[in-house]
């Protein structure tokens, strides 16, 4: 038997200076303290059964020498091996001489190296057959003694990895060159073997041919461990330096003894090689194996000239030969070339063939390459169950940002159910294997509630530091977004926390991968948080951030141009970017398109478009987005009506934390539609969506509470668990409670207790508490007291907050001198901003200012148009009302009667009956592009005046207050006539443009 007590755990032979190595804490002079790769096939069948054993929950560890590896039993590492499978491949590996013999197999040298040099002088070979169907691999690239569990004297290295298959050991003729089947004793050498002096075999040939790439485990017969990957104990060395100094981090080749190179296989004497790989430390070297067509040296070439920065096209042709000379991970390397054009012209195409052989072969980046063109739909047939396929492969096969990526997906609910659970763990694994993107996703689910980890900002800003600090621009970016929110945070110091959060987007925004970085920090500039106020240069970094693949990016620019704000307005534009980002998996830039199809804006209204955008974006895990398909399907838009299908999406939105989702989850249950009836369930999804900020669920929960429906704890209860929370630090419950106490919902109306929750509320900066707490004070509520200085307080600490309702609050009593002297100067100043932000409520107030020439310098209507046109593109119905009514009167803007009729078109889209009621108008006239209708066009107006009307005592009152009714008697018609059939404020018969 091969390996007679030459290795494993059962005793090592001496090495050279007579030193046992099964010494706890002896460190002989013959331990190797290098990255090695070396073959376990003459270990005894017993020890590497207890080393498969072993790895089968735990990470392995040994102490290595020159001469003999020691498998230590009782000591390990935490962490887990993946399974990946690959291309099966044969390998004849043959050893000449007994030098190579005891540099390579240890164990066969100790148990019979004389007679075996004496045989091998004589012409006789070593010959190994290998059958590779598999590897084996963990995360972690490097680990640290302190990490060691258990008895672990002596430990120089934890076991990386290892290629699983079959293998067969016998010993040949220098003369013959046989082949691995041939040594697994098939066909005609098997019959004249017989004289061999070693032999030995684990596996069967046959059995590997059952192999596939796409199996989680290797086939019975043909799971044998053949190779280890082993890594020293401690922190990773430093990037090796070429001739100039410059770091060149290369791959890590198995280093030899002195005379010997490494030859892809084994460690053989120079002089006996044709080419070996070079270290990585020498170009000239490396250059010359290359030459000599040895594929690790023309990889390891390739990367020397791409990090010196020398020359990219060189290092891609580098790549390129070494892929063809089959080292997988160069194909992975040059297929991330062909994808990103860079030092070689771009080709989608070729780089998904690349990145297949790669992934084929066992690389795990290959892999990884490819789940990304599936998931971002560039792949040819792309499918997100491919990716994630793709995805388990790369993380099983050591590649950590493979398993973040597979983390997301769990965590979105991409292609497999949503599961934090699964994405923690994915998420840890990487972190432990230091991939600070891994940390940066652990704070992402530590930084809110109901995310699988608990709410622990802590945590989370550990995890964030954490990252940015080892270069992770999502780590940057996030640890940005907590100061910038001030989620945890002083109040008072809002503004050193919003300079931070400038300063770690600008980080961000230089890292690789930073994009959203220059999105975010583009942010800043255009309202001066934290940075001086540069709109310019703001939509700039936000170009930046779009370019280089932020899908946020793309959407905060698609905003821009819809809205006209910083850059003039432009649909096409504003489209295009919102379809960028539905490209780049960003699941709002799905949605927003959708909505533009729904709405009919800068296209032609289609729901099954919409529908189609929406699915689009469901497919990227965006909750809201899956909520949107879920409607269609429960109203039938654009699509037939599914009530299962609806009940489905709603679901995924609910896990997802979109908690009017959760609210029409529940109304399903409760009603019974695509799903049984369960008022239970209902409950608790109406409890979850309340919590979440659902007033939806929060009505639908009061109302089966008072019908005695759901079968919880007492309401006397539920306040007391809701006044743990608010204490425990979540300002949103505090302020649902104070609410509840304000109107008496759930519990007596108690003013006093109201006040105590909303203080609470709005010292942990749940600033809709604070403007709450201010309107109380203003309004002098249910008895309290009326404190304008207070309620002036409290309005400002929610618009710092960034509320735009208080700001707009806080500027109203400015102008009327409210706890505050009169300023209608500093109302007009803090209006302008607000709108800025896009509050509507705000530029039309400040509208009406420069109507009415008050806190500003004139009377300006043009600029009073202006602002109303900016709400009304921001949707608020009644600014393209006002707008529609100066276009009529000439009122700021020219006459026209046309831009009349478009407004209030708009102002109907978007949800205004009266200016639906208007449209009858035009419909009547045939005017402003309308088809002609005057019964159409009668009827509406007749409903409209009849709605709006009905609150004045005479027709002068009805006709100078109602446009339907001024128009009415404009076209010499009756007031009069019957009453609308839909019930007062229903539009009956739409406004259909023609």
């Amino acid at each position: 038997m091969v390996g007679a007590n030459g290795c494993g755990g059962g005793g090592i032979k001496p090495g050279p200076n007579g030193n046992g190595t099964g010494i706890p804490g002896r460190q002989s002079a013959d331990v190797v303290s290098t990255y090695a790769e070396p073959l376990i096939v003459d270990w005894e069948p017993d020890h590497r059964t207890d080393l498969e054993v072993l790895t089968r929950d735990r990470i392995a560890v040994v102490r290595y020498q020159k001469n003999a590896i020691k498998m230590l039993k009782d000591c390990s590492i935490e962490g887990s091996y993946g399974y990946v499978g690959v291309n099966k491949k044969e390998q004849l590996i043959r050893y000449d001489s007994l030098d190579e013999v005891a540099a390579n197999l240890p164990g066969i040298f100790a148990m019979g190296g004389a007679k075996l040099g004496a045989d091998m002088q004589k012409g006789t070979t070593l010959d190994i057959g290998l059958v590779i169907v598999g590897k084996r691999t963990a995360v972690r690239t490097h680990a640290d003694t302190a990490e060691l569990k258990g008895e672990c004297d002596g430990a120089t290295h934890f076991v990386r990895g290892a290629t699983i298959g079959a293998f067969a050991v016998k010993t040949g003729e220098r003369s013959k060159m046989g082949t691995v089947a041939g040594l697994f004793g098939a066909g005609v050498e098997a019959k004249t073997s017989s004289s061999r002096s070693v032999s030995n075999k684990d596996g069967s040939i046959e059995k590997c041919e059952t192999a596939s790439t796409e199996a989680q485990k290797a086939p019975e017969g043909c799971g044998s461990l053949l190779r280890l990957e082993l890594r020293p104990l401690g922190a990773p060395k430093k990037a090796a330096k070429d001739a100039q100094g410059v770091a060149a981090k290369t791959d890590e080749i198995p280093e030899c003894s002195a005379g010997f190179v490494w030859d892809g296989a084994k460690c053989a004497k120079q002089s006996t090689v044709k080419a070996f790989a070079c270290s990585g430390k020498n170009e000239g070297e490396c250059r010359g194996q290359c030459d000599k067509n040895n594929p690790k040296s023309c990889a390891q070439l390739a990367v020397i000239y791409r990090n010196a920065g020398k020359d990219q096209m060189q290092a891609v042709a580098f790549f390129k030969k070494a892929c063809g000379l089959g080292d997988e991970s160069a194909c992975a390397e040059y297929g991330s070339h062909l994808l990103s054009g860079i030092g070689v012209s771009a080709d989608r195409f070729k780089a998904f063939e690349t990145f297949q052989k790669a992934c084929k072969a066992g690389d795990a980046l290959g892999c990884s390459h490819l789940g990304r063109m599936h998931r971002s739909g560039t792949a040819p047939e792309a499918s997100v169950d491919t990716a994630f396929a793709q995805f388990k492969r790369a993380c099983d096969g050591g590649f950590s940002q493979g398993c973040v990526e597979l983390g997301v997906m769990h965590e979105q609910g991409v292609a497999t159910p949503r599961d934090y659970k699964k994405a923690f763990n994915l998420y840890q694994r990487a972190c432990k294997a230091d991939n600070p993107d891994g940390c940066a996703h652990l704070g992402i689910l530590y930084s809110a509630d109901g995310r699988g980890a608990g709410l622990d900002r802590v945590k989370a800003m550990e995890y964030f530091k954490s990252a940015c600090e080892k270069n992770s621009a999502l780590g940057c970016t996030e640890l940005g977004n907590t100061y910038f929110r001030g989620a945890g945070m002083e109040r008072e110091k809002q503004k050193e926390n919003d300079e931070q959060a400038a300063k770690l987007y600008e980080k961000a925004c230089n890292l690789w991968g930073g994009a959203e970085g220059c999105a975010r920090l583009g942010y800043l500039m255009l309202y001066g948080y934290g940075v001086k106020k540069d709109t310019y240069n703001a939509v700039v970094k936000i170009e930046k951030g779009c370019k280089e693949g932020s899908g946020y990016a793309c959407v905060e620019l698609g905003k821009i141009y819809q809205s006209g704000v910083y850059r003039a307005r432009d649909a096409v534009k504003a489209f295009e970017f919102f379809e960028q980002a539905c490209n780049l998996f960003e699941g709002e830039g799905c949605r927003l398109i959708g909505q533009l199809y729904r709405n009919g804006e800068g296209v032609a209204r289609d729901d099954a478009r919409a529908h189609q955008y929406f699915e689009r974006g469901c497919r990227t895990g965006h909750p809201r987005t899956c909520y949107e398909v879920g409607q269609d399907f429960y109203w039938g838009k654009g699509v037939k009506t599914d009530h299962a299908k609806a009940f489905s999406h709603f679901q995924h939105s609910c896990s997802g934390g979109y908690a009017d989702s959760c609210n029409d989850t529940g109304a399903l249950y409760a009603q019974g539609q695509g799903v049984k009836e369960d008022k239970q369930k209902a409950c608790g999804l109406y409890e979850v969506g309340c919590e979440q900020g659902s007033s939806k669920a929060c009505d639908n929960l009061g109302k089966l509470i008072q019908e005695e429906v759901c079968k919880s704890s007492p309401k006397e209860r539920a306040l007391e668990l809701f006044a743990q929370s608010c204490e425990k630090g979540d300002a949103t419950v505090c302020g649902k409670l104070a609410s509840w106490y304000r109107y008496g919902t759930f519990t007596q109306k108690d003013a006093m207790k109201a006040v105590q929750f909303y203080r609470k509320g709005c010292d942990k900066m749940h600033y809709l508490s604070c403007s709450d707490l201010a309107g109380m004070y203003r309004s002098g509520y249910s008895g309290m007291a009326r404190n304008d200085a207070e309620a002036f307080k409290y309005y400002n600490r929610a618009c710092n907050g960034r509320l735009e309702s208080a700001c707009d609050a806080m500027a109203d009593m400015y102008a009327t001198g409210q706890g505050v002297s009169p300023n209608p100067a500093e109302a007009a100043r803090i209006r302008k901003g607000s709108c800025e932000r896009g509050n509507t409520m705000s530029c039309r107030s400040l509208a009406k200012m420069y109507k009415e020439g008050v806190g500003v310098e004139k009377k300006d209507p043009a600029t009073a148009a202006t602002l109303h046109e900016k709400a009304c593109y921001l949707r608020s119905n009644n600014d393209c009302y006002e707008l529609a009514l100066m276009y009529e009167k000439g009122d700021g803007v020219k006459q026209d009667g046309k831009k009349t009729a478009e407004f209030f078109q708009r102002a109907c889209n978007f949800g205004n009956y009266q200016a639906c009621y208007n449209m009858g108008y035009f419909i009547y006239r045939g005017s402003a592009d309308y088809k002609k209708d005057t019964a159409l066009g009668l009827t509406k107006l007749r409903d409209g005046c009849n709605n709006y009307g009905r609150w004045y005592k005479d027709d002068k009152e009805k006709v100078k207050n109602v446009w339907s009714c001024s128009a009415l008697k404009k076209l010499n018609q009756k007031l009069g006539g019957p009453a609308p059939a839909g019930g007062a404020g229903v539009p009956v018969g739409g406004t259909q443009k023609m």
